[in-house]
């Protein structure tokens, strides 16, 4: 005999619709009829509706927060190098959107809103940037063009802006998920000395190019360092983070 997942109501085999509670049983119903308790056979609290889909997969039907997904260093470099730097993109919004979804803010909390209007600019600058290096290049001449090298500042301090609320936006999401959060200074670091030796590799590289490559080299590792840490942060929130609903808005 087969029960009504809502109030554990025995259902006739053609009922659509609980006599008891009137809701929809089509395809649906619970295998723990409810005692005089007002337990389901399997000890759960009638309240804690476990809904079992076609496909088979138990989901409780009063969770509002759902967990990120755990990625790996490699796959965000492997899915980088093979979209030529678009996944990045893609990691960096996509990290964001879980963190915001996966918990409640309150409106003083503006670290990751921020960080999204940031990700905007650095993305719309990042193209931009791209565009006018390749329009202004001159083979012939090591001289650096003045708009691209304006493009590339502005593109780098957006850059800056955005990697810190970033690196912010993570640090409260560990905060949220009761972890002792890390300090943002510690990973932000990486990202920005490497920044800087990239651009200073990019004003020295007509003058000696071996010099240039090795820092332009040091300044890759760095920010790979970044990712790396910064990842594994992330992963931390996923991983051992507490998603209690009723301690998301404290």
């Amino acid at each position: 005999m087969k029960n009504c997942s809502n109030c554990g109501n025995k259902l006739e085999p053609r009922d659509k619709n609980c006599s008891k509670c009137g809701v929809d049983v089509t395809g649906t119903y619970s295998a723990n009829p409810q005692n005089s308790d007002g337990e389901f056979a399997n000890g759960a609290p009638a309240e804690e509706k476990v809904v079992e889909h076609k496909k088979g997969i138990l989901e409780d039907s009063t969770s509002q927060y759902k967990k990120g997904k755990i990625r790996s260093l490699g796959s965000v470099v492997g899915l980088s190098i093979i979209t030529f730097g678009i996944y990045i993109f893609y990691w960096l919004y996509i990290n964001l959107k879980e963190i915001e979804e996966s918990f409640t803010f309150d409106e003083n909390e503006t670290t990751i809103k921020t960080a999204k209007n940031l990700f905007v600019f650095f993305i719309i600058f990042t193209v931009l940037n791209i565009i006018i290096s390749f329009s202004t290049a001159n083979p012939r001449s090591s001289e650096l063009n003045p708009i691209a090298i304006l493009f590339s500042l502005i593109s780098v301090g957006i850059g800056l802006s955005f990697f810190y609320y970033f690196t912010a936006s993570v640090a409260l999401g560990q905060a949220k998920a009761r972890l002792t959060n890390f300090d943002i200074s510690s990973i932000y670091g990486f990202y920005v000395f490497g920044i800087i030796l990239t651009l200073i590799s990019g004003f020295i590289a007509g003058g000696n190019i071996a010099i240039g490559a090795i820092l332009s080299l040091i300044g890759l590792i760095l920010i790979i360092v970044y990712y790396y840490k910064i990842l594994k942060e992330i992963n931390k929130i996923w991983l051992e983070g507490n998603f209690d609903s009723e301690q998301q808005g404290d």
